[in-house]
Order: C-alpha cells, then sequence, then structure tokens
C-alpha cells in the first residue's frame, strides 16, 4: 500500500493552506483527501482522547480529522500508486517533539517541507483565529498569548500554545538529528508572500517532480477577518467552523448575522516587543542553523 513520500509538516499559521492549494495543482502530486491526519501524532499516544477532546468538535465537524487507525492512514493514499509525489500536510508535526522519531523510524526516505514565519507574527495570527471562533477576547491577549499546556508522551514533554509552537530550533533540531538535510526543504514565509511561484517550482525541483506546471495563484485563503456575534444561531453552532462555513456559503444573506466582518488588529508595540525580546535567542540559533539573514524577525 503506498504511502507518502513528502509531508508538509509545518509551521501552522505560516502560510501552508495557501501552499498546499496551489501544489495540489500539480498534476504529479497526490494529496491525502483529509489535509491533516496527525496520524504520526496521535498513534499509540494516551493523551490522544484529551488532545481530540481539546478540540471541542466531533470527530466529522472538525476542521481537520485525526486518523488514529494505520489502515485508514493508508487508505487516505488509495489511488496514488501512479503519482511520483505522494503528501499530507499535517502542519502540527513540526512542534511535536515525537514525531520526528516516528517518522525516521516508519517514514525513513520522507521529504519534509517547512515553512517558518516570525515567531510573534505567528503567534498573533493565531491567537486571532481563535479570537474569530469566539476561544478567546482581544481585551485579554497580553494576559492569555502566553499561556502554555504541557501534554505527555512517556517521558517526552509537549509544550502547547500559541508562543511555543514558535521555538523552530528546538523544533527544528530534532528533525535534523533524525534525517539528512537534504530531505528537508525550509521557506520562510516572506519567500512564499513574495513570490509564490519561485517556491512552488524550488518545491517541484525538490520533490523530483515537473518544474513547468501552471499555477493559480490568485484564490486568497483565510484573508478576511471575521469575528462571531453573539447570536442564538451562532451560540447554537458553537465553535464549528467547517459547518459556519457550509451554512454561509448556502446562505450567504445568513453570514451578517452570524459574523462581523471588521478590519485586521495589529499586534500592540508594548507585545510585540515582548515577544521579540523572548523569541530572540531561538531565533538567533535558527538563523544560524538554517543559514538565513533573520534580522528582520528581531525589529
Amino acid at each position: 500500500m503506498p504511502q507518502p513520500n513528502f509531508i508538509i509538516a509545518g509551521a501552522q499559521k505560516a502560510g501552508t493552506s495557501a501552499f498546499w492549494e496551489m501544489l495540489k495543482q500539480h498534476p504529479q502530486v497526490f494529496f491525502s483527501p483529509i489535509k491533516e491526519p496527525t496520524y504520526w501524532i496521535v498513534k499509540d499516544w494516551p493523551e490522544a482522547p484529551k488532545y481530540m477532546k481539546s478540540l471541542n468538535l466531533p470527530e466529522s465537524q472538525r476542521p481537520f480529522r485525526i486518523v488514529e487507525d494505520s489502515n485508514k492512514y493508508e487508505r487516505l493514499f488509495e489511488g496514488s500508486e501512479n503519482y511520483p509525489a505522494i503528501g499530507e500536510a499535517s502542519i502540527i508535526y513540526l512542534s511535536c517533539p515525537w514525531v520526528a522519531e516516528r517518522l525516521r523510524n516508519n517514514l525513513p526516505k520522507v521529504k519534509l517541507i517547512f515553512i517558518l514565519r516570525n515567531p510573534k507574527e505567528r503567534a498573533f495570527s493565531h491567537y486571532l483565529m481563535h479570537v474569530q471562533k469566539g476561544i478567546r477576547s482581544l481585551a485579554t491577549i497580553e494576559r492569555d498569548i502566553w499561556e502554555v499546556e504541557s501534554r505527555m508522551f512517556g517521558v517526552q514533554s509537549w509544550e502547547v500554545g500559541y508562543v511555543p509552537f514558535g521555538f523552530y530550533y528546538k523544533q527544528l533540531t530534532r528533525y535534523f538529528e533524525y534525517f539528512p538535510r537534504e530531505q528537508i526543504k525550509l521557506f520562510l514565509y516572506e519567500d512564499f508572500c513574495e513570490n509564490p511561484i519561485k517556491v512552488m517550482k524550488e518545491t517541484a525541483l525538490f520533490l523530483g517532480i515537473d518544474t513547468d506546471f501552471e499555477i493559480n495563484t490568485n484564490k486568497k485563503i483565510n484573508i478576511s477577518y471575521r469575528i462571531p456575534k453573539k447570536h442564538i444561531l451562532h451560540n447554537l453552532i458553537g465553535e464549528n467552523s467547517m459547518l459556519l462555513k457550509k451554512i454561509v456559503k448556502k446562505y450567504p444573506k445568513l453570514a451578517k448575522f452570524i459574523e462581523s466582518k471588521q478590519e485586521k488588529p495589529k499586534l500592540n508595540d508594548d507585545l510585540s516587543k515582548a515577544l521579540t525580546d523572548y523569541f530572540t535567542h531561538d531565533i538567533t540559533q535558527l538563523a544560524t542553523l538554517i543559514d538565513r539573514d533573520l534580522t528582520a524577525w528581531l525589529q
């Protein structure tokens, strides 16, 4: 049974959805029909039910479906036999401390793609996503953005939160420990935003597929900023963003009653400086690890 030979493994809130949508257009690429199966996190993990419960949604209604069963995971790649590039995109793999070793032990030849975004911008974007879902409030961001939850797998601790997900040096070091550099492709979020076609062609070269293909870069992903209104319909829907999108798509006139479209907030100067100071050491180490100039992230 075919298995993935490449994975988009992070980072969250770094343009990975748009990257995935563009790469799907390549005729030699087969993607799992479930974008984020997260199989290599939850397999044999005692705290997996807690992790899934934290999403506050039944399995059929989650923004991404979690696949725990090995047979179900293999079936995601049925029909991919004639494709040279077979992939999935579980962006949370980067931050989870036990995934790199699991991938090495089970998919030693897999190629890994990472997109990295300025960690303070990533954390802010992540927080805003939860504001949009009604989970967080902008009024308490200066306190809540620092919250951390620890989850355990044996003796390994996974620090989960807006800030911990941005410590890329620590996270990537694990992957460089288990995989040769020629199996890892890194992009900065800025690279992708400034020249997505160039990034797509570099990705195709990395995957060993045709670099000359048509790419539609016009489709915009996750760009509008909408917050839920205190409305009985939204209360019934809760945090089910997938159901919300389906309702709005089918009944567009309902959108104004469920959501309020607003100008996207900006990170305030004090919090921006505090986050930059907090990430400075990791950014400096990361720059050396990946041989990129990251001074713009320290501004």
